[in-house]
């Protein structure tokens, strides 16, 4: 059995052909019951999706699996090519990404195998396609659970197909990237590729959303908090706000004294109103709430006494930080 690899909260006899979005206009699947059913998934983003996904099972019970698999790509193919805002695309594609990941057992399910194997192969000039394959990787991860693990091939080939759609021409399409590598990234490695890849496009990604996805994604620990932290300088007020918001949720007891005073310092000293708002009306109170509301616990976590200079700055933040919370 191949490898396993858990994921974090992540024989080629019955393989599809490897398949391109440039081939001929997909076949009509032999089985209408699975079109059928994955229509009626259109209209509820979640509804009746455990019913549906056991009615699915059983027509893949009695069907024979490269038929089911052939027709169930199909579908895949054809959704794919509707507009990324289409809602009802989008419904069929969260129902089809539970479905597969219900097979995800200790020894790889030939569905498993197969979806990933076709989703990793497929290429397209479509941006609709490219978004998403990226998307429907990304909600597989999502629906295995906390616990899910994946094959090792499959992860690397995963973390292959993505690192390429990281540089993508669309940014959509890189943001949809970052997201689908979350849980293949292993934090407590400081060599870990997928982490530096995170930091270079952090800090050259010229879109603003595939920056904040960045920041969102990160495995927080006090190897990858400086360069999150650096994106308080971020060119952007959204990217600086979402910086403070996102790490607001950070036990503030996990970050050295230096790290909350800047936080404070450039938060609410920002030129932008939003974000001294978001300092101010959601990491102020949440670092407050850590210390019990205790003010001489909470100013004395600031504190830093190595000499003069240190302490002048330590007085400055927390005086500025108290006044607001008195205010």
């Amino acid at each position: 059995m191949p490898r396993k690899r858990k994921i974090r909260v992540q024989s080629d006899e019955n393989a599809p052909p490897k398949a391109t979005a440039k081939q001929n206009a997909p076949k009509r699947p032999k089985n209408q019951k699975i079109t059928a059913l994955i229509l009626q998934t259109q209209e509820h983003a979640h509804r009746h999706h455990e019913k549906y996904i056991k009615e699915l099972q059983k027509i893949y019970e009695k069907d024979k699996h490269e038929d089911f698999i052939n027709d169930f790509l199909l579908i895949l193919r054809s959704t794919m090519v509707r507009d990324v805002n289409n809602e009802y695309a989008s419904n069929a594609l969260g129902f089809c990404a539970k479905f597969v990941a219900i097979h995800n057992t200790e020894e790889t399910h030939p569905l498993v195998k197969d979806v990933f194997k076709w989703l990793l192969s497929t290429s397209s000039n479509d941006i609709n396609v490219r978004y998403r394959l990226c998307e429907f990787v990304n909600l597989i991860l999502k629906s295995l659970g906390e616990e899910a693990v994946l094959d090792d091939n499959i992860c690397d080939s995963i973390h292959k197909y993505m690192s390429e759609r990281m540089s993508d021409i669309n940014a959509n399409i890189r943001a949809q990237a970052v997201l689908a590598l979350q849980r293949l990234q292993m934090p407590d490695d400081p060599n870990d590729v997928i982490l530096k890849q995170y930091f270079f496009h952090l800090s050259t990604d010229p879109c603003i959303k595939v920056r904040q996805h960045i920041i969102t994604s990160i495995g927080r620990n006090m190897n990858t908090i400086p360069p999150i932290i650096e994106r308080l300088w971020d060119v952007d007020e959204k990217v600086r706000r979402h910086v403070v918001l996102q790490m607001s949720s950070y036990p503030v007891r996990s970050y050295k004294v230096a790290e909350r005073l800047t936080f404070l310092e450039q938060g609410l000293n920002d030129h932008s109103e939003l974000v001294r708002k978001a300092t101010i009306n959601v990491m102020l109170p949440r670092w407050l709430d850590s210390y019990s509301d205790n003010y001489i616990a909470f100013v004395g976590a600031l504190k830093l006494d190595t000499n003069d200079k240190e302490m002048q700055r330590f007085r400055k933040c927390a005086l500025q930080a108290l006044q607001h919370i008195f205010k």
